[in-house]
């Protein structure tokens, strides 16, 4: 276990090594959390339920009593926005350093984005096609893409 651990901090010195000493880590930390707070919040939320109908979609927070006041208690979408905000006015104040365009900004930003995009989509729709093909009969195949692909609005 020792070793383990040894490892993992090395590749985190590692990392930490090549990371500009300008860039804030705490934004860095704010961003990642808030991503993967509303990505997770999401999938928690929506259900898929197999039974004699078929497969049937819905969220949760209908359903379950009281689950709305987690959505309050929980809410991480101004931290999110804010945070992503920030990250992309550094970003585009480096490109203007630079002396980039603000087209160059948004083709590069949208070419990043939309890469891991691209495969989140496939995966699940090939996901989504084979449990539908599996489970044909009650499946709401729209309604269960929706689901799953939440977190991309």
């Amino acid at each position: 276990m020792g070793i383990f651990l040894r490892h993992k901090e090395s590749l985190a010195a590692r990392i930490a090594t090549k990371t500009p000493s300008t860039r804030d880590r705490y934004v860095d930390f704010l961003r990642a959390f808030s991503i993967s707070a509303v990505v997770v919040g999401h999938w928690f939320s929506s259900v898929i339920v197999y039974g004699d109908s078929g497969v049937r979609t819905f969220n949760a927070v209908g359903v379950v009593p009281g689950m709305w006041v987690a959505t309050w208690v929980f809410q991480v979408m101004p931290l999110f926005f804010f945070v992503g905000g920030f990250s992309n006015l550094v970003t585009i104040d480096s490109f203007r350093r630079r002396g980039e365009s603000n087209s160059t900004f948004v083709r590069t930003r949208s070419v990043r984005l939309l890469k891991p995009t691209s495969v989140f989509l496939i995966i699940w729709i090939a996901i989504l096609i084979l449990v539908a093909l599996v489970f044909a009969e009650g499946m709401e195949l729209a309604r269960a893409l929706a689901l799953v692909i939440t977190p991309l609005w």
